[in-house]
Parts: structure tokens; C-alpha cells; sequence
């Protein structure tokens, strides 16, 4: 997961449940799984092989109790929703014909307050060292039969427009790179580029008129001249999108803005400080209302005496909150999110 979705693991917390979408052979999946231990974790992918090799990962892990593996379809995911608090997808957007409705069905099964996490590579901008005759070729014939095939090659760049057009209002872009530069690195990405060219989508290229076999031999021989070279290296541009599914909507139609109002209405004591307009605690959606903030100003705080006497007098706010969009997770005095 440091390698493949660093971006997400910062957020990761013991409990969270959590979604693998396009779960492939896991090896991902089994490390969320350790950092978000004890809570549900699901690995779903749609090929029977995919899925039968997850589940091998996660016996070599001792993770088989801990993860749920399960065939299913992005577009029409088996959970109710509001099922998870992190539903993660590395570089399975890019071979779908409907990335859009695939983040919004990913969007249904996420709690309010959870995490869509999504990473994508962006072949147009892979580069390498040397360039040997046919590795341009490899990637032009690639793109036209991932395009061909309904897919978008460069997923990476639209992931943030693609999360907007889900209907995500607060979702955040970053990219990085995998550098393939070590002998080892060398020789597994040359091999397995190689073996596609043959194998997999190559001839794919062929039933579709964008090669013959002849061009298919010539770009797998490039991938394996490139391999051989002690100064070669290639890089692969990734970008990836944190996208937070919001509280507005469901406290809005729950009827949220009566409670904000009445939160604010009146004086609350809390260690002997009356709390009042201007130095109060208030119930506030902020920003765009992710996260309910119970905000406390002009009241020290420091002491865990203090800080008990504050998650008392809040008790009933907190309760009101569950009462409204459900059981709520209170992970310190002054923040709750749905859960």
C-alpha cells in the first residue's frame, strides 16, 4: 500500500470498514486490511482468477478471517448503502466504459463523512530510457484498443473531473510516479509488458485492425531490448483523487438545519463558563459540511478533567445527532461523523 496508495493511508483509521474495489490479487487489500483492523474489509473483483488469487494472498497473510472476498461489479456493487467508510479502487477506473457511474455507485455504498479513493495511470505521459524502435508503437497500438475496448488510457488526468461529474463536492487531486529503474524493477516490467504484447492485449489489437502479428513480435522485442540495458528506466505517471462523501445532503432532508439552529439558540455552562453568542459552543457545518464541528471557544481545555466535563455537556448534542443521521462515531470532544 506505501507504494501503490500512500495518498489514502493517512486517513486510515483501527475500525474503519472498508471496500477493495477491482481487488485483483490483494496484495494491496492486505495491507489496508492490517491498518484498518478490526473492521470489515471487503476484496471484490469480477475475474474468478483475480479473486481466487486474493484469496491466496490473504491465507500466505493470515488475513482470511479478517477480509471478505466477493465477485461482483463496480457498476452494481452487492451492499446496501452507506455500507463502508473507505471504498478504494487502484487503476480500475481507466478500463471502464462508465467511470462516472462507477464513482457514483461507489459513492452509494460510502457513509457520510467516508472516503471514495481512486488511482489511475496516465499512459500519454509514461516516458523512458532508452528508446528502442517499436516502444512508441506499443503505446499508440495500447491506447487505441483501450480506447477501442471502451476504456480511457489516461484515467489519471480525468479522475478529478470524472469524481465532480459523480456529483462529489469535495474531492482532492495528487500524482506521483513509479520509477522502474533497478535490475529487478527492470525485468518484471519488461517481462510482463512484453508477455501483453503477445497474450493479452495484443491481440486483441489485432481482431480490431490496429496491428498484425508481425507489429505485435516487434513491440514485445522492444520491451525486452529495453530490459536488457543496464541505463534503461521507465516511469509511470500516476494521479489519484480523495473524494469525501458529504453529511449536507442527508442532514438536510433528515431535517439538520433545525437542529444547527437550535444548538446555537441558547447558553450552554460548560466548567462554570456560560457559553453565549460570540464565545459559545455552536454547532456549525463547516465548510461544505463534512464534518459536524462542535467548536468551543473561551474555555480551557487543556486538563482531561476539562475535557470530560465538555464531552458531557455536548452529550446531548451528540445524541441528537444520532437520533438524526444515525449511530455517530465521536472520536474526540468536538467532532463527529456519521458512521
Amino acid at each position: 500500500a506505501a507504494d501503490s496508495a500512500a495518498y489514502l493511508l493517512a486517513h486510515l483509521r483501527a475500525g474503519m470498514d472498508l471496500l477493495d474495489v477491482g481487488c485483483g490479487p490483494a496484495s494491496i487489500t492486505a495491507d489496508l486490511a492490517e491498518r484498518v483492523a478490526p473492521g470489515r474489509v471487503v476484496a471484490l473483483d469480477a475475474a474468478a482468477g483475480a479473486l481466487e488469487a486474493a484469496r491466496t494472498t490473504l491465507r500466505e497473510r493470515g488475513l482470511s478471517e479478517q477480509v471478505e472476498v466477493t465477485c461482483g461489479d463496480v457498476m452494481t456493487l452487492p451492499f446496501e448503502d452507506t455500507s463502508f467508510d473507505v471504498v478504494h479502487a487502484h487503476q480500475v477506473l481507466q478500463h471502464l466504459a462508465d467511470p462516472v457511474g462507477a464513482l457514483a455507485e461507489m459513492r452509494r455504498v460510502t457513509r457520510p463523512g467516508g472516503i471514495v479513493a481512486v488511482r489511475d495511470a496516465v499512459y500519454s505521459a509514461m516516458t523512458w530510457f532508452p528508446e528502442p524502435a517499436g516502444m512508441e508503437q506499443w503505446r499508440s497500438v495500447y491506447m487505441a484498443t483501450a480506447r477501442a475496448n471502451g476504456g480511457e488510457p489516461d484515467a489519471g488526468s480525468r479522475l478529478l473531473s470524472w469524481a465532480r461529474a459523480a456529483g462529489f463536492t469535495d474531492a482532492s487531486a495528487s500524482a506521483s510516479t513509479w520509477c522502474y529503474a533497478t535490475p529487478a524493477d527492470r525485468a518484471w516490467q519488461s517481462q510482463t509488458w512484453a508477455q501483453r504484447c503477445l497474450t493479452s492485449f495484443g491481440p486483441r489489437a489485432v481482431e480490431l485492425g490496429l496491428a498484425d502479428r508481425a507489429d505485435l513480435e516487434a513491440m514485445a522485442q522492444a520491451w525486452r531490448q529495453w530490459g536488457d540495458s543496464e541505463d534503461a528506466w521507465f516511469v509511470v505517471v500516476t494521479w489519484a483523487v480523495l473524494a469525501i462523501v458529504l453529511l449536507t445532503a442527508s442532514l438536510g432532508i433528515l431535517g439538520g438545519r433545525g437542529l444547527f439552529e437550535r444548538l446555537e439558540a441558547g447558553p450552554l455552562s460548560v466548567g462554570g463558563t456560560e457559553s453565549a453568542q460570540g464565545d459559545q459552543i455552536i454547532s456549525v457545518l463547516s465548510g461544505d459540511g463534512r464534518i459536524v464541528t462542535l467548536m468551543v471557544e473561551g474555555i480551557d481545555i487543556s486538563s482531561p478533567e476539562a475535557q470530560a466535563q465538555v464531552a458531557e455537556a455536548l452529550g446531548p448534542a451528540h445524541a441528537e445527532l444520532a437520533s438524526l443521521a444515525g449511530a455517530t462515531n465521536v472520536f474526540d470532544p468536538f467532532n463527529v461523523r456519521r458512521s
